[in-house]
């Protein structure tokens, strides 16, 4: 996974996504510290439309405290 995310970031890749609809604390604090090497980060909504809903829009958790969000990049 370092060299996949090495490769990404030397490609120009700027974010993972921490947060999914179906993600437990531990893949959480995984998926964290592969951003963190990044520097940047993201999370999705998981909301595609009325009929086909994994998650209700808004309900993913949130993101950890010390994981800057990926649009904080565009500033």
């Amino acid at each position: 996974m370092k060299r996949l995310l090495a490769v990404f970031k030397d490609a120009g890749g700027q974010g993972i996504e921490v947060i999914t609809s179906r993600i437990n604390a531990d893949e959480i604090r995984v998926a964290a510290g592969y951003a963190t090497r990044l520097n940047g980060r993201s999370m999705g909504s998981d909301f595609h439309n009325s009929t086909n809903q994994w998650v209700e829009l808004g309900r993913l958790a949130p993101l950890p405290k010390n994981i800057k969000p990926v649009w904080e990049l565009l500033r």
